[in-house]
């Protein structure tokens, strides 16, 4: 599902990947994702963007994964409601999706080199002009934000729609489930991620719970012994995932408190999950927090 900056569905899409049975019900059985960490670099491009006031237009590239050229013939066992009679018979075509998740970068690369943008040496995943100095491409799979003048992110686009088919999304108001307010007069801009933490809220029942000041309380520690009874594994981890993804985001001041609980990923007790719930208290009462660049 895409989401816009209200947490509404935007779109549905839909993938055909190859098995490999590692997620899990329960924990990220119905997530999607993609070999970027790109949270970080997102807020050092935005960060620039604000502070010379550059526009930041968002593209999607339509079925991004089709446009990868597959260089070897690839065989896949036929997926359920997708069976071809033929027995043996090579899936070439849906296999673009299948295989284009290992050879994106690479050719995401090629690409873009075409239009003179190459990796930056920090971030390899924001794409740099060698000519044009506040020119940025920051790329997430099928999502190209552009970091650009005003009058000239109108001939980057087309450019860019010349190799791929494109939809202009407009101004970025939302982006890998990132909320976007821009103050131009103050060269700002806040991002919060006020739907994801609700979510996080209601999953685990904590909406009535008694609020926290701070991720943990003090004296806590999550590696001292306290009650050995354990807690189902998928629970912790579920809720410490959730917690790690808003703590890398917009969060960051949750992100001490869960690197310490993702220590216990694999054996978590009560004396764990208590720690865990007491983030959840803390974010309920802090959903107004957010994080503004300048």
């Amino acid at each position: 599902l895409n989401r816009d900056h209200l947490g509404r569905i935007a779109r549905y899409k839909a993938r055909l990947v190859a098995k490999r049975f590692s997620q899990v019900e329960g924990v990220d059985y119905t997530e999607t994702f993609s070999p970027y960490d790109c949270c970080s670099a997102l807020r050092t491009v935005l960060a620039y963007a604000a502070t010379l006031d550059l526009d930041l237009p968002h593209l999607n590239i339509k079925t991004v994964f089709l446009h990868w050229k597959l260089e070897e013939t690839i065989y896949m066992q036929q997926p359920e409601g997708f069976e071809i009679p033929e027995e043996g018979k090579i899936l070439q075509e849906p296999l673009r999706v299948a295989a284009g998740i290992t050879s994106e970068v690479r050719e995401a690369e090629e690409e873009l080199e075409t239009l003179a943008l190459y990796p930056s040496d920090t971030e390899p995943y924001v794409f740099v002009s060698k000519d044009q100095k506040d020119l940025m491409v920051l790329v997430y799979v099928a999502d190209f934000l552009l970091v650009r003048s005003p009058d000239d992110v109108d001939s980057i686009k087309r450019r860019l729609s010349t190799r791929f088919s494109t939809t202009y999304l407009g101004l970025a108001l939302f982006f890998l489930g990132l909320e976007m307010r821009r103050d131009k007069s103050g060269r700002t801009i806040t991002l919060s991620q006020p739907w994801y933490g609700d979510d996080i809220i209601r999953r685990f029942r904590m909406q009535e719970c008694k609020p926290a000041k701070i991720p943990r309380p003090s004296g806590y520690k999550f590696h001292e012994q306290g009650s050995t009874e354990e807690v189902p594994t998928q629970l912790y981890q579920s809720a410490v995932g959730s917690l790690v993804y808003l703590g890398t985001g917009t969060r960051l001041g949750l992100a001490f408190a869960m690197g310490t609980a993702s220590v216990y990923l694999s054996c978590p007790t009560v004396h764990h999950w208590k720690g865990v719930h007491h983030v959840m208290r803390y974010l309920n009462s802090t959903q107004h927090v957010s994080l503004t660049l300048v």
